[in-house]
């Protein structure tokens, strides 16, 4: 069973304008809303590939309420522990090359009651095997040690744990050594070069992680592993959005994992789930066919 934990998630609206452009009065051709939050949305993509999950979120106040109703309605398998605060609004707003401009609330105060809840309820259900993907943002007040923490406890009950997050929080969950990680290369301070993402890669596998993927945009993408590094080179495509593309690929990645995929596959699939965000609206998880027209049209090389 795969577990997505989502401390800090959001109710995405996504806005569509042709011509957007700042200081300007500018018209929407298209409106969606969705529930959101980096785990959110990998449970969005996990559910649409048939492979079952259970989104586990803290929610509250009236966007709360809405997000509740909407992954009811998307049939997902889930557990909303209440809190005091409000979740937040994410407004997206993309036009016709596919350029997103975000406006990203920072959501509510961390509530410890909500939290130890939710992580209770959790630990209740996992078991030897489970893969639990902890990312996205932490609530504010939070303490950074909360995935760190997270990942001592699973690893403990025989979980493979999946990483997706940033700044102290992130540094520290890799100091705690996950099953897999998957930063990109603004979360580890590195330009989107290829080389000096692979020395990170390769660094962060010396450290105990794994497997990781560090996402580098519209150049690509680094995998490596203790037994092989390979580098992907993505398709020839149109974004219309961006948002939700590295949600996707390590939705693919526990996908490939939970389905015993071997490892040049497994990059793959991730990568083509990357890619088949970048041609859907919004936060929506794009659809199987979309995932699988890009199997075989991505190229991957082992590097030295």
């Amino acid at each position: 069973m795969i577990y997505t934990v989502t401390l800090n998630p959001a109710l995405d609206k996504t806005y569509r304008s042709t011509d957007f452009a700042a200081g300007s009065v500018n018209k929407i051709t298209l409106l969606r809303q969705d529930p959101g939050g980096k785990g959110v949305n990998v449970s969005k993509l996990l559910s649409k590939l048939g492979c079952p999950s259970c989104a586990c979120c803290l929610l509250g106040g009236r966007a709360g309420t809405e997000v509740n109703a909407m992954l009811g309605s998307f049939g997902l398998d889930y557990i909303a522990e209440p809190i005091t605060g409000t979740t937040r609004t994410n407004i997206k707003i993309s036009d016709s090359t596919g350029i997103t401009t975000e406006l990203n609330e920072a959501g509510p105060g961390f509530d410890s009651t909500g939290f130890n809840g939710l992580k209770e309820k959790l630990y209740a259900k996992v078991s030897k095997g489970d893969i639990v993907v902890l990312s996205g943002s932490l609530p504010i007040g939070a303490p950074d040690t909360v995935y760190a923490d997270m990942i001592g406890d699973l690893k403990a009950k025989g979980c493979k744990v999946a990483v997706d997050c940033s700044g102290k929080a992130l540094d520290l969950a890799l100091e705690a050594g996950p099953y897999f990680a998957k930063p990109n290369n603004e979360e580890l301070g590195i330009a989107g070069d290829f080389e000096e993402a692979l020395a990170k890669a390769r660094e962060l596998i010396s450290m105990g992680v794994e497997k990781v993927i560090v996402s580098l945009g519209a150049n690509g993408a680094v995998y490596c592993d203790k037994d092989i590094c390979l580098r992907s080179y993505p398709a020839d495509i149109t974004p219309v959005c961006t948002t939700g593309c590295g949600d996707s690929m390590v939705a693919g990645m526990c996908y490939a994992m939970a389905n015993d995929m071997d490892t040049r596959a497994a990059f793959e699939f991730a990568c083509a789930c990357s890619e088949a965000a970048a041609i859907t609206d919004g936060s929506d998880a794009p659809e199987c066919d979309s995932v699988n027209s890009f199997i075989g049209n991505i190229r991957i090389e082992e590097a030295d």
